[in-house]
């Protein structure tokens, strides 16, 4: 079974294996960049809206918790990111560097460390994947391509 003609460049499981060294790092170092300063950047324009808020005299309770949440887990995000780094350099080493395994392995990896609440830390996890996956996507697309 193959995939439609626009999902193509966009595979959720199988990608071409055996890329370049130069490549596949470029992948994974723009991937975890994406991973950690992309949430950060919401959370610290969240803060800005948050705090034009109650300059006006609105509530900013809405933006509060989420703000916090994106701003702080930027410091949380580094050591994933590090060990993303490795899961995502061997998974395109070997041809299965799709979105579907990041998003998934993202989720799992973040609630294995939360026993807590593991749904909701793997649903973090999954967003967070998925941020990991396509800034690696956007800026080396190469790397992501199905064999014809």
């Amino acid at each position: 079974m193959s995939l439609p003609r626009f999902l193509h460049r966009w595979p959720p499981v199988r990608t071409k294996p055996g890329l370049s060294r130069k490549l596949r790092f470029r992948a994974t170092l723009f991937g975890a960049l994406g991973a950690v300063f992309i949430p950060w950047g919401f959370g610290i324009i969240l803060s800005l809206l948050s705090a034009l808020l109650n300059v006006i005299g609105l509530s900013n309770l809405g933006t509060m918790g989420l703000q916090t949440i994106l701003v702080w887990s930027t410091l949380l995000s580094i050591p994933f990111s590090l060990a993303a780094m490795l899961f995502a350099f061997l998974a395109i080493t070997y041809g299965y560097a799709g979105w579907l395994i990041a998003v998934t392995l993202g989720g799992a990896v973040v609630a294995a460390v939360s026993p807590d609440t593991p749904l909701l830390f793997f649903l973090i996890g999954c967003a967070y994947g998925f941020v990991f996956w396509l800034t690696a996507r956007v800026t080396t697309p190469d790397a992501f391509t199905q064999n014809p």
